[in-house]
């Protein structure tokens, strides 16, 4: 049974904070999806409709974010233990996502919502290949993509921290960025739709190498003013890039590259994962807005409130978007918190029996 070190928790939360500030823009995205503006688009409405669309590059925050906390993690046992106990790390994640998972799974199912083959492909975290491959149609479950991509990541990136030596530790996930840069241009040059390039695992390992990359370097000692100018012009790269693919790279109205864009939109994508890789570091290096205790609950929670926002959203119809957006958040965070409390909760006081450094605020006693 794993040993925990008194005082080698590692608990930063910012992180929280951040979690949910990916979640709010995923959110926003989709309650608010909406085709982008033909003819002549004003400045005004190309940077309103950029700000909105830019939301779905949560999915990519997420991704570094995960990266970050799980090569700090495994890299602090590696210290302290001199290994890495890759089953038990596999045991800690199965206890944090494959209950809400699964139920969510099997009950959506359960009701029909999902086909016999979309289920197996979901079921064995390979949604995302069964949404390009096959053209599977997993409807409120398919925002579960993205974790198939996190579970895919779990099962191989410990694998190679526990294998590499140190030094190369950081040179495997530069390789990552490497092999997302080349994997994309290569299937854009190949005439891929951007939908299957997004769903795509291989493409979003430039997000999982920059967080990486992050946890592996030193960490930043920042001033307010420049952890605030940091975080403000990741922002508005984000922001631009949402701008540059919606308006200007795809041919409208397909979701298709426009002719020699190729090597354009690669470089747009790879500058989204720079500046999430900004935003998380502006946020590490002491934001107090994002460790407020009510914001940081919210993070707490983003897995629940990322598995509930499509059927929250279904659930409360096709109103005007400034209407629809605050009461489907109001069930979506209704659904989310009940979840937690009564039903992940048990199964994260669990993890304590696989755990070597502790990454998570104190939960209460239930």
């Amino acid at each position: 049974m794993p040993r925990v070190a008194l005082g080698a928790r590692f608990y930063i939360p910012q992180l929280d904070g951040l979690r949910f500030l990916a979640f709010l823009g995923v959110f926003v995205a989709h309650v608010s999806a909406q085709p982008p503006p033909s003819g002549h688009v004003s400045w005004p409405e190309w940077w309103g409709s950029a700000a909105i669309a830019a939301g779905a590059f949560g999915v990519d925050l997420f991704f570094v974010l995960s990266s970050y906390l799980i090569t700090s993690l495994l890299v602090r046992e590696l210290d302290a233990e001199g290994r890495i106990d890759v089953p038990a790390f596999w045991a800690r994640r199965a206890l944090r996502i494959w209950p809400l998972y699964f139920t969510f799974l099997c009950g959506y199912g359960a009701i029909g919502g999902l086909s016999a083959p979309a289920f197996i492909a979901f079921a064995l975290f390979a949604g995302n290949w069964g949404i390009v491959a096959l053209g599977l149609n997993a409807g409120h479950a398919g925002i579960l993509w993205s974790v198939s991509v996190e579970e895919q990541f779990y099962v191989t990136w410990p694998l190679i921290l526990a294998t590499l030596p140190r030094r190369f530790l950081r040179h495997a996930a530069l390789g990552l960025v490497g092999v997302s840069v080349a994997t994309r241009y290569a299937l854009f040059m190949n005439g891929a739709s951007l939908a299957n390039v997004w769903l795509n695992s291989l493409t979003h390992l430039d997000a999982i190498g920059i967080g990486a990359v992050i946890a592996l370097g030193p960490k930043l000692a920042l001033s307010p003013a420049v952890r605030g100018a940091l975080g403000a012009a990741s922002a508005f790269v984000i922001v631009a890039c949402a701008g540059s693919v919606w308006f200007e790279l795809l041919a409208s109205p397909s979701t298709y590259l426009q002719a020699g864009a190729e090597g354009g939109a690669t470089l747009v994508f790879l500058a989204v994962s720079v500046a999430c890789g900004g935003l998380l570091s502006a946020a590490i290096a002491g934001s107090a807005w994002l460790s407020r205790p009510k914001i940081v609950y919210l993070g707490r929670i983003s897995y629940g409130l990322y598995v509930f926002h499509s059927p929250a959203m279904w659930l409360v119809g096709e109103w005007w978007w400034p209407y629809r957006l605050p009461a489907a958040f109001a069930v979506t965070l209704a659904f989310a918190a009940v979840s937690y409390r009564f039903f992940e909760r048990p199964f994260l006081r669990m993890k304590t029996r696989f755990t070597y450094v502790p990454s998570e605020a104190r939960l209460p006693s239930p």
